[in-house]
């Protein structure tokens, strides 16, 4: 076990260091989600999608300058040429109970979700990323 993981393993006190858990989660999606990218880059026959559940930080390719030493997407984005893809998938009312989430340009959506008529929602952030936000649980 590296430093890195015994500073996120639970102390005898039960103490986990926030900052090394995102790290060491980073460092994991970036080496999984590259190693699979080039294993399928070996064998034209692979499946040409890879998809990996990062979760609203690790994945976005435009993250806020706080947490941007978080985010996997600019080294997954490199090794695929450029064909990576955000996709966070909210649930509404979820969203509408964080404050940082009671930021986001499509909180609105979030709010409108409980329109049976919409059953699910898609806000597009950027170029190559998506929130798609699900009807309330």
């Amino acid at each position: 076990m590296t430093l890195l993981e015994q500073s996120s393993t639970p102390s005898a006190d039960h103490e986990v260091d926030p900052v090394a858990m995102l790290t060491l989660t980073t460092r994991e999606l970036t080496r999984i989600a590259t190693s699979a990218v080039v294993h399928r880059d070996k064998d034209p026959g692979h499946r040409r999608w890879i998809a990996v559940y990062g979760g609203a930080l690790h994945n976005d390719r435009f993250p806020e300058a706080a947490v941007a030493e978080w985010s996997y997407a600019a080294e997954v984005d490199r090794v695929t040429s450029g064909h990576f893809v955000e996709i966070d998938v909210i649930v509404p009312e979820l969203a509408e109970a964080d404050p940082l989430m009671q930021r986001q340009p499509w909180l609105p959506l979030a709010r409108a979700a409980r329109d049976p008529a919409n059953p699910v929602l898609v806000w597009t952030r950027g170029e190559r990323s998506f929130v798609v936000i699900l009807p309330p649980t």
